[in-house]
């Protein structure tokens, strides 16, 4: 009898650790699938924020001007006369062009798009950290003891604008920024349509409360971009450094 009830005892733990094994599998199914599915759906929504941005680029673009074809053959001299309305440029579908449309991502303005093929990654850079769940970001410095000027548009001369992005350690965003070394490239492509490659000059890590890379001056004359991201253990940030090429 006391061998039947240790055989039952030693059974029923079994079932109870079997279950705990089934529901601790399934809670881990759940976590991978879940995780899975949140990095396709943002892989989904930075790529069709970047569609769209291109699309209002080349928008932008069909609305310059084209000047009117002049034939060879024959000149009317009434055409330097008498000017039609319609041959006037316009000036309005100019200034279009100098402004484009501008294109969202959940709220957030998106300043331009970010390249680098060898990481394999095109994203959205957007206009505030707050978006950084979303995307990558431009970080706003203002406030700063070590610099004070606010960059808000990329690709502009005489500029350093501080590109941030998350490393979830999954490829997404600036996860795999540690397989870059100087000499690769980086591709922008702001408001504008303009697309500026930069050279990385120089990678290295920081405390994560070091912000001296912030006081280095830059030429006038020079692109600059930083971008930055958590080390793997988030203890300290990467920081790269690159300049247009």
């Amino acid at each position: 009898m006391s061998n039947f009830r240790n055989g039952k005892r030693f059974s029923d733990i079994l079932t109870i650790l079997l279950v705990i094994v089934i529901i601790a599998i399934i809670c881990l199914l759940g976590y991978f699938g879940y995780k899975a599915v949140s990095k396709r759906n943002i892989q989904s929504k930075t790529s069709n924020a970047v569609d769209r941005f291109n699309d209002a680029i080349a928008d932008s673009n069909k609305n310059e001007v084209e000047e009117p074809p002049v034939n060879n053959d024959s000149v009317n001299l009434d055409n330097f006369i008498n000017t039609d309305q319609t041959q006037q440029p316009n000036t309005n579908n100019n200034n279009n062009n100098k402004n484009p449309k501008k294109t969202y991502l959940d709220g957030f303005e998106i300043k331009g798009t970010l390249k680098i093929r060898k990481t394999g990654i095109n994203y959205p850079v957007l206009d505030s950290v707050s978006g950084l769940s979303k995307s990558l970001a431009i970080l706003d410095i203002v406030g700063c003891d070590q610099i004070t000027t606010k960059v808000t548009s990329l690709n502009v001369p005489g500029t350093n604008a501080y590109i941030l992005g998350h490393n979830y350690k999954n490829g997404l965003f600036f996860s795999d920024n540690y397989k870059l070394a100087e000499g690769d490239t980086i591709e922008i492509t702001d408001q504008m349509g303009e697309t500026v490659t930069y050279k990385i000059y120089k990678t290295y890590f920081v405390n994560a409360n070091d912000v001296s890379f912030m006081e280095r001056e830059i030429d006038p004359n020079v692109r600059e971009i930083t971008l930055q991201t958590c080390s793997d253990d988030v203890n300290e940030r990467l920081i790269i450094l690159a300049k247009d090429s």
